[in-house]
This record gives C-alpha cells, structure tokens and sequence, in this order.
C-alpha cells in the first residue's frame, strides 16, 4: 500500500508493507508506513528491495561460514576428548583462526556481489534467518572438515610424529579447509568453478592475506615458538590440501542435486 496524505494512514498502518512518500507525504503519513521513499520515485522501491535481498543473502552465507567453522572446533575438540588424544589445537591457534581467518573470510562474503535475486521468490514473512536448508548444509560440512582434521591428526601421531608437528598438521588444515568453505559459501546454487574470483576483490585480498600469513606461523622461526609449530614437509602439504578440499567437493556435490531438482520443477 503506498500513500502520502492524512486519510492514508490508517490503510497504510494495516497493510503488510506500507509505502509512504518522503517528499509529499505527510508526517502522520511517514509514521505509519514501514517504508518512506525520499525522492517519491517508485522506482527506488525496485533497488531497495534488490539490496535488500542482497543483504539477507549475504548474511546467509556468512552465517553459514562461521557457523561451520565454530562447529567444526567443537567437533574436533570433542572427538579427541572423547578417545583419549592430546587436543588437536591449541587455545591460540583458534584464536588465530577465529580473528584473521575467519575474520577476513567474513568480510570477503559480505562484500560478494549479488547473484540474480531479483528472479527468486520473496522469502516467506515468518522465515528466519537461519533456514531449514542452511541447517542441512551444516549437516554435511561440518563432519566433512572434522573428519578431514581429525583423521591428519591422528595419522601423525599414529605414525610416531611429533605432538607439536601433529598440531601443526591439524591446525593449517583446518585453516585451508575454512579458505574452501568460504569459497563454496560464495553462493548457495551456483558452482564455485563457475564464479570468477575476480568479480569480487575482497576475496583475492582476504585470501592472499590469510595464505601469507599461515606460511608465516609455520615457517617463521618466531611464530614457531609463539604457537609452538614446527615446519610442514611438502608430503604433508599434499595431504592437507586433499582433506581440506573435501568440504568444497562434498558442497559442489549437493548443489549438483539441487540444481537438478529446480531443473525438473
């Protein structure tokens, strides 16, 4: 319902969404509406609901990222508690995830693009935030990466390594398995090989940063000591990474089904 008059206002308090001039509208008016257009072009309507929808995806993607990546802590942690190993982490190497890693991975999402949201349906008026959907994505990528930290981690110590190098292991893994998770929470539909990393800059910047200073932590001989880690051997490199992917395939995986099944309704 849109208005600008006194007699407007009652219709524009009861209406789902009441529109109000901000120009020609009345004062009563604005304060009645949930919606006051401060140039009176109806076009504005258009791109406040675009960006609007863009906020709101991008804030699901983000949620979905973190939510992940809490999780996934808490499940390793759990998981070495509950047979007996030495934790997997230590309280600075999460802090250190959860500050930059996470921290720059947060911004490079908020700032993505928006996809084509314009051609979706509205959300329904009582959908939260957190939606069914985003629950199952969680249901799948959190035991993905915990399984992939985990299992390193305890290869390593099976194999007679280091604790400390172990820790090493499971701590760039979990760090390189957040650098795909934020790649695949780009968008909810689409693949990530079909997303140029170029149209958003924030991601090559947040990524550049997050990789350089994770070669820091390992290979630094300060750092080293700070966060009691020890130099990776290239072998463990190429184990790392193929863990750590895992969770983006797993994510292309289900994407595939769903874009399928769009595809037939």
């Amino acid at each position: 319902m849109t208005g600008d008059g006194l007699n407007d206002a009652p219709a524009l308090s009861a209406a789902d969404i009441g529109v109000a001039m901000g120009i020609t509208g009345t004062d009563i008016a604005k304060d009645a509406s949930d919606i006051v257009i401060a140039d009176d072009n109806f076009a504005t309507i258009v791109n406040a609901v675009e960006e609007g929808r863009g906020i709101t995806a991008n804030m699901r993607k983000t949620l979905i990222y973190l939510l992940t990546s809490s999780n996934t802590e808490v499940l390793v942690l759990l998981t070495t508690m509950l047979v007996g190993l030495p934790l997997p982490l230590l309280p600075l190497m999460i802090l250190w995830i959860n500050l930059l890693t996470d921290g720059a991975q947060t911004v490079n999402l908020i700032m993505e693009p928006k996809e084509d949201v314009m051609s979706q349906p509205p959300d329904p008026k009582e959908e939260p935030l957190l939606t069914p959907q985003i629950w199952k994505r969680l249901l799948v990528r959190v035991p993905v990466m915990a399984t992939g930290i985990f299992g390193l981690f305890f290869y390593e110590l099976k194999i007679g390594t280091t604790l400390a190098y172990a820790r090493t292991v499971a701590f760039t893994t979990l760090a390189c398995s957040q650098w795909m998770n934020g790649l695949s929470s780009r968008s909810l539909t689409r693949s990530v090989f079909r997303m140029s990393l170029l149209s958003n800059k924030y991601l090559l910047y947040g990524l550049s940063v997050a990789v350089s200073l994770q070669l820091l932590v390992v290979y630094n001989p300060f750092f080293q000591r700070v966060f009691e880690t020890q130099a990776l051997k290239l072998i463990d490199w190429m184990k790392i990474i193929a863990a750590s992917t895992a969770v983006l395939w797993a994510e292309e995986i289900k994407k595939y089904y769903r874009r399928r099944q769009a595809a037939r309704t």
